[in-house]
């Protein structure tokens, strides 16, 4: 499914980890697994930055999430360990 035109039957495979949208308005080129669009680290980041952002937002009321800086280190640290885990299996 193209996460920017919506169209579940336009996006096809072009080479190893890389999506096209055949939609005739979309036409964007995505990365992705080599087999499937989305990879299951990915769907884990993903999931990982709503869970952020959730908190960020409930970070304006007192008492709720966390601090600014705490959630950019948190998201930082988040990338580092997801780009190390990537490499180490290439």
């Amino acid at each position: 499914m193209c996460s920017f035109c919506g169209k579940a039957e336009n996006v096809k495979r072009v080479a190893g980890g890389i999506w096209k949208c055949k939609g005739k308005t979309c036409n964007k080129i995505m990365a992705g697994g080599c087999w499937t669009l989305s990879t299951g680290p990915a769907a884990t980041v993903r999931a990982t930055i709503a869970r952020l952002r959730k908190q960020q937002q409930g970070a304006g009321v007192p008492g709720l999430g966390r601090s600014s800086w705490q959630l950019k280190s948190q998201i930082i640290v988040i990338a580092i360990y997801i780009y190390v885990c990537v490499h180490i299996y290439i």
